[in-house]
């Protein structure tokens, strides 16, 4: 049986964790970009 406490706890973690695949995700989004970005001015 979950009481109060421990339901916010797991929703908070989920959003604590949710948050963080976020700024990886844009993390390497943005790494992308520059790496495409050097590649297509090096071909130049």
């Amino acid at each position: 049986m979950l009481t109060a406490r421990d339901k916010d706890f797991q929703e908070t973690t989920l959003a604590r964790l949710f948050a963080v695949d976020c700024v990886f995700i844009a993390l390497a989004a943005v790494i992308a970009l520059a790496l495409y970005y050097l590649i297509w001015k090096n071909t130049e």
